[in-house]
């Protein structure tokens, strides 16, 4: 193993993609990238990776599945092959699980290493890429080599400058050109700005997210050049504003791939005025985004995505620390937006119906706000409880959708503690994150936790809510669930019966949830030996899907193999 290590913009990524193209030149059979910033994008590059050499596996639920089956796979190839393990920058988060433990290993693989933790040379050999040579540095700087001597000497020392660091000189490079600022005033330039940067953002280097090895002033040129790159930003100031807000609400969110559909879903609903930015009059205009994206990536600020559906990009992650820290006290206010901006998508969207890549990146979303508050509001969730939208529910439907179940429990029993102190226990909102923290139990097979919070919600809305109240039916399904695994069979039997008559009355007899319902029932027949009456509700439940979603959708075929059985 190889570990390339060195502050961000340093050039790690750059030199891991040559490495992979050297090796496919020489005849490795395969190189393979695994984002490495975190357990979960470890285990979704896997899945990625398992998606081209073993078709179907990506699909697996259980996340050591995956990283088994990958590692499987890759362990028995016999040609040689490389993986780069890319962005190793915080060794804590795989605490619970080493990193070794997601690698592949025979003698004919290669494993390389990128991180700006400075721990990282425990892996294996490593190669220190703290800064670029004099040559190297000012050849980037000036897109191609010095004319002359004197243009040398100048760039010389707007190299060390800027701690001789690759991304800092190239967008120091697109400043000196946009501007076109004599070569030989920067540095007298450059020490301007950085008084002004530095009074805005004093405390920036006590932030968790240090650029560890490196002294102070390599640090902060390197965020004193992204501050000049902000100010090429085209527009009247407020429309400079206005782009500088979405860049910081986008610094929030994961940095890897950002799409356009959660600004659109914002966009349509909030009235917020910087979201002009991205409307044309008042309906949304995707050709804005996409020249947005267009002027932030000339500037080397963001990664424009190629897509045909929608458009996407992602950020440094360095800038987006940079972007949050320079924020100070609104710090706060962007946590808040960006919970109301995933909120609204989630609100217009069923998660059964997304696609599995729009899940799995709402997902990283989710990840990345639990993570901004826990860092920034102190892991209280104090300002969120006193939103309008249900977030923090929202965001464990989502969890619990997708089978990550521990989140959304964390999440479900943060609600129900705040809620409660502040609404008390038999406020329906208190009464839906019981619920939501029952159906986790139930799905982690803690039947008896699960019937005590099921109990405790259907108690409440039958009292708040009524008794034939949707709300109130759907724990009554809820709690059959759990009578039926449990092996209760009649008790299931009689709650069934009950939503079932409720969700025909409010509902329909080919609602959804109805339908869910009768295949239930008809399962609990079945377990009773009670074959008929099981047949009777099965082709029922047949005939409500194949009209409501044709006859080859999952609900429908499920359906089919259980009235064969």
């Amino acid at each position: 193993m190889l570990v390339l290590q060195g502050m961000g913009g340093s050039g790690k990524t750059q030199l891991a993609f040559q490495c992979c193209q050297k090796a496919k030149e020489i005849g490795f059979m395969a190189t393979l990238w695994v984002n490495a910033s975190s357990p979960s994008m470890v285990i979704q590059s896997y899945r990625s990776i398992l998606r081209l050499i073993s078709p179907g596996d990506e699909t697996v639920k259980n996340d050591n599945d995956v990283i088994s089956l990958a590692r499987n796979q890759i362990e028995r190839w016999t040609g040689k092959w490389l993986i780069v393990f890319d962005n190793y920058d915080n060794p804590q988060a795989f605490a619970d699980q080493p990193i070794r433990d997601y690698i592949p290993l025979n003698e004919a693989g290669r494993i390389l290493f990128t991180s700006r933790h400075r721990d990282s040379y425990r892996l294996g050999g490593c190669i220190s890429l703290s800064e670029m040579t004099e040559e190297e540095s000012v050849e980037l700087l000036l897109q191609g080599p010095a004319s002359t001597p004197k243009e040398n000497s100048e760039g010389v020392e707007v190299a060390a400058t800027l701690g001789y660091l690759a991304l800092a000189l190239d967008q120091a490079g697109a400043y000196i050109r946009s501007h076109g600022l004599p070569l030989n005033q920067f540095v007298t330039h450059y020490k301007r700005r950085k008084r002004v940067v530095l009074e805005e953002i004093p405390d920036e280097w006590e932030y968790r997210r240090s650029a560890g090895g490196s002294n102070t002033e390599q640090c902060l040129s390197v965020f004193t050049t992204w501050g000049m790159s902000l100010d090429l930003i085209k527009g009247s100031l407020k429309e400079k504003e206005q782009k500088i807000h979405f860049l910081t609400l986008a610094a929030f969110l994961n940095p890897q791939h950002i799409s356009g559909r959660y600004f659109r879903a914002y966009s349509i609903t909030d009235s917020a005025e910087w979201l002009d930015l991205l409307r044309s009059g008042k309906r949304w205009d995707s050709d804005r985004l996409g020249d947005l994206l267009a002027e932030l990536g000339r500037l080397s600020l963001i990664q424009v995505h190629k897509s045909e559906n929608e458009h996407a990009f992602s950020i440094h992650p360095l800038i987006c620390d940079w972007m949050k820290l320079r924020k100070g006290a609104e710090v706060r206010l962007r946590i808040i937006e960006l919970t109301n901006m995933l909120a609204t998508f989630l609100e217009g969207h069923d998660f059964n119906d997304l696609p599995l890549e729009v899940n799995q990146e709402t997902i990283r979303h989710v990840d990345a706000w639990v993570e901004a508050n826990e860092n920034i509001l102190q892991d209280s969730f104090e300002t969120v409880l006193t939103m309008p939208r249900k977030s923090i529910g929202l965001f464990a439907g989502l969890y619990l959708s997708q089978g990550r179940y521990e989140g959304a429990r964390q999440l479900y029993r943060r609600e129900l503690e705040g809620l409660e102190e502040k609404l008390g226990p038999k406020h329906p909102d208190t009464l839906s994150a019981a619920n939501g923290l029952a159906c986790v139990y139930s799905k982690q097979g803690s039947y008896e936790e699960a019937e005590q919070l099921y109990r405790r919600a259907l108690e409440g809305r039958e009292d708040k809510l009524g008794p034939k109240h949707l709300d109130t039916l759907g724990t009554v399904h809820n709690l059959a669930i759990v009578h039926w695994n449990q092996g209760r069979y009649e008790e299931a039997d009689q709650l069934y019966r009950r939503a079932l008559e409720g969700r025909e009355k409010e509902l329909g007899p080919k609602h959804p949830d109805t339908l869910r319902t009768i295949q239930n029932l008809a399962i609990v027949y079945w377990n009773q030996g009670r074959y008929k009456e099981a047949e009777q509700q099965y082709r029922r439940a047949l005939n409500g899907w194949e009209e409501k979603l044709g006859p080859k959708q999952p609900e429908t075929l499920k359906t089919v193999q259980n009235l064969a059985i």
